[in-house]
């Protein structure tokens, strides 16, 4: 069933080492606050708003999936500011991702692939384009935290 291929890429994605880099869970150990927070490159985002960014979309697709409608996002839900600038903070973040990512995993748990065909409701794409895209969305990203912790490295 290709809903459970999807799940598989999720997870590969997220966890595991996948054929093309590390995964989001392994870019992310070892980064602390101050690599977390700070930026390297003059106006570019931080580790830390690319997280909560990646972390937004998965809510945005969870929701989609369990059949809320999805609208618009403000740019300032698009791109949350970091709390507070502690180790507890970041590491509370950390794991706020990855339960994110693991309610939008269990989300299409009895999706079928037909299913997976339909559209969204006002969107022009289907259900599998979203899931796609979050997979492309986390890799995109993830070299972007890459990048940046290579920076501090």
């Amino acid at each position: 069933m290709e809903i459970e291929r999807i799940k598989d890429q999720m997870y590969r994605t997220f966890y595991s080492d996948s054929w093309d880099a590390g995964s989001v869970n392994e870019i992310l150990s070892g980064i602390n606050v101050e690599e977390a927070s700070s930026r390297p490159l003059e106006g570019r985002h931080s580790i830390w708003e690319l997280m909560l960014h990646m972390e937004i979309w998965k809510r945005v697709a969870r929701k989609a999936l369990e059949g809320e409608k999805m609208g618009r996002i403000s740019p300032e839900e698009d791109w949350p500011p970091m709390g507070d600038v502690s180790e507890e903070e970041w590491a509370r973040e950390v794991e706020g991702l990855k339960e994110e990512h693991e309610a939008l995993v269990g989300a299409p748990t009895h999706m079928s692939d037909e299913h997976l065909g339909g559209t969204l409701p006002r969107r022009s794409y289907t259900f599998y384009t979203l899931l796609q895209g979050v997979i492309h969305h986390d890799i995109y990203h993830l070299g972007q935290i890459a990048i940046l912790k290579d920076k501090k490295e």
